[in-house]
């Protein structure tokens, strides 16, 4: 975005150029997006939920041992690995380390390999890639013209497929 017309702290129309401005104003509209204020129908944490709403959303406090297994376990075999890059889409935007399925796909048993040993050791370490963390947020303006107001805009975020790939292998 190079243009923003936004609301300032005087409920004024403001226009701006600015890109740090524009940065700034983008980062607290997409925190804050769907967040409802002074509303009477927020939630209260201080307040108890009547039933059936308590029943239903009481916490479950017995997880099995098999499914506290499934999620510790490691990526032991190859077949999963490849099974999982065998299903990945294609034609998807490769950000922000613009490493695609495409090539993830057509990588040799020796780098597999290594992306198996890494996934495992994220898995054992419980740590993560710095570069796993980001993601890049792109404006996509609504169906009408957005004419440079970020309220008439949908968020869309890309993040890293080695990231992506990791989580399906989890949820599988």
């Amino acid at each position: 975005m190079d243009k923003l017309i936004f609301k300032d702290e005087y409920d004024i129309t403001t226009f701006t150029t600015n890109k740090d401005e524009i940065e700034e104003k983008a980062i607290d509209h997409y925190c804050n997006i769907g967040k409802v204020t002074h509303s009477p129908l927020s939630y209260d944490s201080s307040s108890p939920l009547r039933e059936p709403w308590k029943s239903i959303y009481m916490p479950i406090n017995m997880a099995s041992q098999e499914n506290i297994n499934k999620l510790n376990r490691l990526i032991t075999i190859m077949d999963e690995l490849q099974e999982a890059i065998k299903d990945l889409p294609t034609k998807k935007a490769a950000e922000p380390n613009k490493i695609s399925y495409e090539i993830i796909k057509q990588l040799p048993l020796q780098i597999l390999e290594v992306i198996l040993s890494l996934f495992n050791y994220i898995l054992i370490n419980e740590v993560t890639s710095e570069q796993f963390k980001l993601a890049l947020l792109y404006p996509i303006p609504k169906p009408t013209w957005w004419n440079y107001d970020i309220n008439h805009t949908c968020p869309i975020i890309l993040s890293d497929c080695f990231h992506k790939l990791l989580v399906k292998i989890i949820n599988s």
